[in-house]
């Protein structure tokens, strides 16, 4: 496994994750806000919250992609993958 930590704004979707071979599982936390998940059209209206400090399993199919937005301000995002991704 391995972490990528991301910087994610809430104005401009920030792509987090995508798969280009197989089905994954990640994991995302967002450690100083309220994050929202989802495709590159994310929004609070759309995605899915995750708060601050908690967690997300995620299940990513082969050929999927996942964009977060910051709840306000900016968030500090980690996603913990398989190394091979």
């Amino acid at each position: 496994m391995k972490t990528t930590v991301y910087t994610v704004g809430a104005t401009t979707p920030v792509l987090i994750h995508s798969t280009s071979f197989g089905s994954q599982t990640i994991y995302v936390q967002s450690t100083t806000q309220d994050i929202h998940l989802g495709g590159s059209n994310v929004s609070s209206a759309q995605g899915l919250d995750v708060p601050k400090l908690g967690f997300q399993q995620v299940f990513m199919d082969e050929q999927e992609t996942l964009y977060a937005l910051a709840a306000t301000g900016t968030a500090t995002v980690k996603v913990l993958s398989p190394s091979n991704s």
